[in-house]
């Protein structure tokens, strides 16, 4: 007999309140003849609210790979979690991605990343986006 934790009930609760959420929406839009959609959007969007906030945190660029592997080194059930999805993601890239068409362009090629002295200075667009510490960014949050 599987017993349930208090998430599990807790994320039992949340899908209720979203099937009731979508029963009365869905009611609403067979009582009338007119599309609801938009109706039906206004009500459900609060439901997501706290999943985009939480998404959020985590999908910042401040964790790093390196970072965690870091953080993890002394929890052997947290690391090895750390390199099976590392794993995963690489497996799921390789599959779905990394040689699809729709990615390489017909032009790509040595050839045309050589430079030459009329052409305009290189500009990295990523560098704002590099890999910071998290404890850097913490103190920097602090600050403000």
């Amino acid at each position: 007999m599987a017993v349930m934790s208090g998430e599990d009930g807790d994320a039992i609760k949340l899908v209720s309140e979203w099937l009731g959420l979508f029963k009365g929406a869905t009611a609403k839009m067979s009582a009338t003849k007119k599309p609801m959609l938009f109706q039906t959007h206004t009500q459900l969007t609060p439901s997501f609210a706290p999943f985009n906030r939480l998404s959020s945190q985590f999908l910042t660029p401040a964790f790093s790979y390196e970072g965690l592997k870091q953080d993890y080194e002394s929890d052997w059930t947290l690391f090895q979690s750390l390199e099976d999805a590392k794993d995963e993601l690489y497996t799921d890239y390789t599959t779905h991605y990394a040689k699809s068409p729709s990615l390489i362009s017909p032009g790509d090629t040595a050839a045309s990343t050589t430079t030459t002295p009329t052409s305009p200075s290189k500009f990295d667009f990523l560098g704002r986006y590099k890999r910071r510490r998290f404890s850097d960014i913490t103190a920097q949050t602090r600050a403000r």
